[in-house]
């Protein structure tokens, strides 16, 4: 089964990116097309994880037995507002 899974995913820190992280790579350890949307990339450094070596890797599933995708949206222009 193909399934969409969208909000917060690493290296967003907080348990819902966590939750959310620890869900998408048990779907698709079962056999599931995991397809993974996030905004991470324009999070404020802040509330960004750090990442050391290889931590990239295992955000993106590089098992060739997991089908895990991570699609990250662009980032919104500083002058936007998103409520």
């Amino acid at each position: 089964m193909e399934l969409l899974l969208v909000g917060k995913f690493p290296p967003i820190e907080g348990g819902v990116s966590t939750q959310t992280f620890w869900l998408a790579r048990a779907l698709a350890r079962q056999g599931h097309g995991v397809h993974v949307v996030t905004n991470s990339s324009g999070i404020e450094s802040s509330y960004r994880q750090c990442f050391f070596g290889t931590d990239h890797d295992i955000l993106v599933g590089t098992d060739p037995s997991t089908r895990l995708d991570l699609r990250v949206t662009s980032e919104v222009p500083p002058q936007s507002y998103i409520p």
